[in-house]
């Protein structure tokens, strides 16, 4: 469910950044809470834009319907940032027991390899 493009059509261009570490809901929800988030910046970014100048200058207040506005994105960034934290940890979490697992099964061949040579496997 890679997303492309956020809720002002603006592209998106960067992958996903945990192959083979989260589940398939897991991974539905990373691409959710990202979606989230990078709408939520587009909007904020959109009452940034609308208030400046043409030499880029902020000309204007904030308005109440501007306030409106960023309150719903900052709230629903703060969700997605939120979700997207979990996420990266539970990616985390999934590499360290992966990588404790192949160590506990490297060593172990290790010792079976030991053994056998020891115990007369080598000749």
């Amino acid at each position: 469910m890679q997303i492309d493009t956020n809720v002002h059509r603006e592209r998106i261009a960067y992958d996903y950044p945990y192959d083979d570490t989260l589940t398939e809901s897991e991974e539905e929800l990373y691409w959710s809470a990202t979606k989230d988030a990078e709408d939520a910046l587009a909007r904020i970014a959109k009452v940034q834009e609308r208030r400046k100048g043409k030499e880029g200058e902020i000309q204007s207040v904030l308005l109440s319907d501007e306030f409106q506005t960023l309150n719903a994105a900052i709230e629903k960034l703060d969700e997605a940032t939120t979700v997207l934290h979990l996420v990266e940890r539970s990616a985390e979490w999934t590499e360290r027991q992966e990588e404790a697992r192949f160590g506990t099964l490297s060593e172990l061949f290790d010792e079976q390899n030991a053994s056998a040579e020891t115990n007369g496997g080598g000749a």
